[in-house]
């Protein structure tokens, strides 16, 4: 709905579109930062986040990409092959961030590099959550052992 009511005015689109990609680009950035180099951090006791964090806020920015792909397919309807304006946007960058793939839309033009930047980047955010939560689950045992000292 945002988008629609951003792509009927004049600089719209454009915002739109330029926020949108920023935002993108963010989510993973940030991905990339606390999944990545926060194992790679000299000082183990002061990392980023805690795991129960990471795992909800990484929820919320997987749910957010889809959104935001959402927004760029809503203000840039020449990219898909759909009938109607409200849902469908929406609905193909979930399946196409799930890596589901129905068929039933088709990325036209610019909207193949779209949607395949949008699968890779879905897939990759998931790669790096998965990690995250592997690197630190030899200190969930440990702290959560039944063995006292």
């Amino acid at each position: 709905m945002l988008a629609i009511w951003l792509t009927g005015r004049g600089i719209g689109l454009a915002f739109a579109t330029i926020f949108v990609t920023w935002r993108i680009g963010d989510i993973v950035q940030t991905a990339i930062n606390v999944s990545i180099f926060d194992y790679f951090r000299v000082e183990r006791d002061n990392s980023v986040a805690s795991v129960t964090r990471s795992i909800v806020l990484s929820a919320w920015n997987y749910a957010e990409l889809i959104v935001c792909y959402g927004v760029l397919y809503a203000a840039h309807p020449g990219w898909l092959d759909v009938v109607g304006t409200s849902p469908g946007p929406y609905y193909f960058s979930a399946i196409t961030q799930l890596t589901i793939g129905y068929g039933d839309i088709k990325p036209l033009g610019l909207g193949r590099f779209v949607a395949t930047t949008q699968a890779l980047a879905g897939l990759a955010f998931l790669a790096l959550v998965f990690a995250r939560f592997v690197a630190v689950a030899p200190r969930i045992t440990t702290v959560h052992s039944d063995e006292r000292p």
